[in-house]
């Protein structure tokens, strides 16, 4: 006997997780997150391997222009989300960049605490804003000939894309990391550390070697 039951329709991919569902796992990462940041913190011997090590100067951070938390932390407050607004970020709570002038790997660990805060907030902000308003997960943009940059704060900083289009095609794509462009300063972050230390320094600056492989 043939079923009368009616199929299953998928829903679409951009819906298939509701805003406060994100939310909600958002939220739960950052207690787990926040779990484990209270376990280091707690471990003096960390702490010791962090503090005063793999320091990046403060003028030659400014010098460079050094992006995201590897900037932050020697005093640069470059930040796209508050220097050059984009898609949503003027509607949500006004994003204050962590920074510091400690210059180590000790003040790279606690920028990141407060962007991991602030991120976590933002998300339960966007969230909530969505689930009042029909989102739009895509919008169709013409091809218009030239050459377009377009710009972005990641998790390691400031990432550019240079796109050229030539009769509706593009003929030329250029990706600047934030990798691509702090990892030259990684050599400048040894005064007197000891070998052992490369990991904690290396960790600290939290680039990908991907990211430079262009």
């Amino acid at each position: 006997m043939a079923s009368t039951a009616k199929p299953r329709r998928s829903p679409p991919c951009g819906l298939r997780i509701q805003p406060a569902e994100i939310a909600h796992r958002v939220r739960a990462l950052h207690r787990r997150i926040s779990a484990d940041l209270s376990a280091l913190n707690a471990s003096a011997s960390f702490l010791d391997r962090l503090r005063t090590t793999g320091r990046l100067d403060t003028d030659l951070a400014h010098r460079h222009g050094a992006v995201g938390p590897v900037g932050r932390a020697s005093g640069v407050d470059l930040d796209d989300r508050v220097w050059r607004p984009y898609d949503g970020y003027p509607d949500l709570a006004p994003i204050i960049v962590p920074t510091s002038t400690v210059t180590d790997a000790l003040a790279r660990l606690r920028v990141r605490e407060a962007e991991v805060t602030q991120s976590a907030e933002l998300f339960g902000e966007a969230a909530d804003r969505l689930t009042d308003i029909e989102p739009v997960f895509g919008v169709r943009a013409p091809a218009v000939d030239g050459t377009h940059l377009g710009v972005a704060e990641s998790a390691a900083g400031e990432v550019l894309h240079s796109v050229t289009i030539r009769d509706g095609r593009v003929v030329r794509c250029f990706a600047r990391s934030a990798s691509f462009h702090d990892l030259v300063l990684l050599h400048n972050a040894f005064h007197g550390d000891v070998f052992t230390d490369l990991g904690f320094i290396e960790a600290s600056f939290g680039l990908s070697y991907a990211g430079v492989a262009m």
